[in-house]
């Protein structure tokens, strides 16, 4: 049981899967290979399941058996290799790696099981988008949800129809990239698979495929493929209402000067939710101020220009900083209703708004 292929083939299979760390069930921690006519790689957490072939292989020896080799010691061994043809060997107890001058020997996972089932969909819609919009969709609302590697809990909502809208939201703030008012089909997908795609899709130039059934998606992208479960039922902040929100209050200022002003605040207030960052807006001038007994205080005057009625209003920093740092703007321009209502930034089909706390 073997193939030959390169090191950074092989290692290109690789990235495409997630490395998980599952410490429950030492079988999540492995990649499961099947080698017939083709080599094919899988990782699976339970829930979220990926799956890769190994292109440009040749020297294939089947086997009627998967083989499960511990994902991050065989990963970084591939990782750390230099660009080169590597032959790859299995027996019941071992996988080898050879090059022309090394050897490595990775013992395998013994799995008297077999192999799980990979889900299959009863696609009920399917659709494409390009690789590097959905990259840039997911960038710009990630920052209301979360998404990252091991995210456990929440949930990014898709609505389809002739276009692609993505939502997330944390309760506290929201972001969207709306494309289109005709839907249908609308689903929840996890952070957690959110955050696997997201690598998957960076640097990419190409169509991803979607394939939507009852209680998953299926993405498809050449080799890779992943299922991922998705959620009907959960209720979601309604966007809608946020959209049609009238602010009379405008604030337009340099976007590096206010980032700047609000990473030196959240120096003071570390992030902690008991100790938000004031805002104090009138005619050209922002008065931004951070205190926390512990640590000490900070005050600072920003120039702006500014419309409205003079306003006071206080945002948590992570409403406000991860936000302000993303956007690739060099003037921002934030709109207020009152103290208590949404902040609201708006760029294109993007929407940000973030809810003030109480002071």
């Amino acid at each position: 049981m073997q193939f030959t292929t390169t090191s950074q083939d092989l290692l290109r299979t690789l990235n495409f899967l997630p490395v998980i760390k599952n410490n429950l069930d030492p079988v999540m921690n492995t990649y499961m290979v099947t080698i017939n006519d083709r080599v094919e790689f899988r990782a699976s957490d339970g829930q979220y399941f990926s799956k890769a072939l190994v292109e440009n292989i040749t020297s294939v020896k089947p086997s009627e058996e998967p083989f499960f080799i511990p994902m991050r010691n065989f990963y970084e061994i591939i990782r750390t290799l230099p660009q080169t043809e590597i032959k790859v060997s299995f027996n019941k107890a071992q996988v080898t790696v050879k090059t022309e001058k090394s050897k490595f020997i990775v013992r395998l996972f013994q799995y008297d099981r077999k192999a799980q089932g990979y889900p299959t969909n009863a696609d009920k819609l399917v659709f494409s988008i390009n690789t590097k919009l959905l990259y840039q969709y997911l960038t710009q609302t990630m920052i209301a949800s979360g998404v990252s590697i091991g995210c456990d809990s929440d949930a990014t909502k898709f609505e389809v129809g002739e276009q692609l809208n993505v939502i997330s939201s944390d309760g506290k703030k929201l972001a969207c990239v709306i494309n289109t008012n005709k839907i249908k089909d609308s689903f929840l997908v996890p952070n957690k698979t959110l955050g696997y795609l997201y690598l998957v899709l960076k640097g990419k130039d190409e169509d991803l495929s979607i394939a939507i059934s009852d209680d998953r998606v299926r993405f498809t992208l050449g080799a890779f493929e992943s299922v991922s479960p998705i959620d009907r039922s959960s209720r979601y902040p309604d966007h809608n209402k946020f959209l049609t929100l009238q602010p009379d209050k405008h604030l337009k200022m340099k976007r590096n000067l206010l980032k700047d002003s609000v990473q030196r605040a959240n120096i003071i207030s570390e992030g902690d939710v008991e100790y938000p960052i004031t805002l104090n807006i009138k005619s050209d001038t922002l008065q931004m101020v951070s205190s926390k007994p512990s640590i000490g205080e900070i005050e600072e005057l920003l120039e702006c220009e500014y419309k409205g009625e003079p306003i006071t209003v206080a945002f948590d920093t992570d409403n406000l900083l991860p936000f302000i740092s993303k956007v690739e703007v060099e003037d921002i321009e934030l709109h207020f209703i009152n103290p208590e209502a949404p902040m609201i930034y708006k760029q294109g089909n993007f929407t940000y708004l973030a809810l003030p706390v109480r002071i």
